[in-house]
């Protein structure tokens, strides 16, 4: 299968798991909003995660990115030993700044933002690690 082709079917299976938990959630009452949303919302965390797994490795494989000496290869673990020290160090800061000025808002907002920002942090640092490995080896 293709890699359009599964990201097509994953598209479509989560387009159809939708439809079909707003139907159950819809059809049944307070029994759903105890135990099917927590199990709802864990099957899609699951599966979404999978998914993703899946779909990179089958990037991967296809790009020959996953090979250990690849370019790729050095990017992410160049792009990950740089963002580890940036979670360690602004998660520590977040954590002061929060406890320090007693924010009243909950404790998770920041937290959310902050792994987002590391997220995007990593794919930044990845795409120009990337494009400085492949400058050095063309020449």
């Amino acid at each position: 299968m293709s890699y359009r082709a599964s990201l097509l079917l994953l598209v479509v299976v989560s387009l159809v798991g939708i439809v079909v938990s707003s139907a159950w959630r819809a059809s049944s009452g307070a029994l759903f909003d105890q135990v099917g949303s927590s199990i709802l919302t864990g099957v899609v965390i699951f599966g979404g995660g999978m998914a993703s797994f899946f779909l990179r490795k089958q990037r991967e494989s296809r790009d020959c990115s996953d090979a250990s000496d690849s370019v790729e290869a050095h990017a992410a673990k160049d792009a990950q030993a740089k963002v580890f020290f940036d979670g360690i160090v602004g998660g520590a800061a977040i954590a002061a700044v929060v406890g320090i000025l007693g924010l009243s808002i909950h404790p998770s907002i920041p937290l959310l933002v902050w792994i987002a920002a590391l997220v995007i942090d990593f794919w930044i640092r990845f795409a120009i690690g990337k494009r400085q490995l492949v400058a050095a080896n063309e020449e």
